[in-house]
């Protein structure tokens, strides 16, 4: 109970002051009665208490890791991968407005352009993977605000996949 007594004075003292200060690595946005007023810089931001809110995100480059991710190549080898993506927000209206969860998006999007790739791609073959997938997702996730640095493939390789198979009748 008292936990959230002192969450609810934090959240008032926050909402009473009438300023809120940016820091160097972060950018963000003012919202004025819950609609979009302007994109705030880094620095110290006035507010009108309880009328306005600024959201903000860190816009210095960041990394997720990716999932494993079991998949077949054009030529029916299973493979298995795991990988990095190094990202940055550029956009912070878009990156706060558009999407929710941006980093499960960006995940999610990365995972399924590396599936698209990998279906169309031959076992041994000499294309760069690393750069494609880069690129692709790059273009695909810059409607969010993101700007994908580089996608880094940390393992990669073939492996036996078994499937059991059960009597049991449901």
């Amino acid at each position: 109970m008292f936990d959230k007594l002192i969450d609810f004075l934090l959240n008032l003292k926050d909402e009473l002051i009438p300023v809120r200060i940016i820091n160097e690595w972060e950018g963000g946005i003012q919202m004025r009665g819950g609609k979009f007023l302007r994109n705030v810089e880094p620095g110290i931001r006035f507010k009108v208490p309880f009328i306005d809110h600024i959201w903000v995100a860190y816009t210095v480059a960041q990394t997720v890791d990716l999932l494993p991710q079991t998949l077949t190549t054009k030529d029916g080898k299973s493979i298995v991968l795991k990988g990095i993506i190094r990202y940055k927000v550029i956009d912070c209206k878009k990156y706060l407005m558009t999407v929710n969860s941006a980093k499960d998006v960006l995940v999610d999007t990365v995972q399924g352009v590396i599936r698209e790739i990998i279906e169309d791609y031959t076992w041994g073959s000499d294309i760069e993977l690393n750069d494609l997938i880069t690129e692709k997702s790059a273009s695909v996730v810059d409607v969010w605000g993101i700007k994908v640095e580089s996608v880094t493939l940390t393992d990669f390789g073939i492996i036996r996949t078994y499937r059991l198979m059960s009597d049991l009748k449901l």
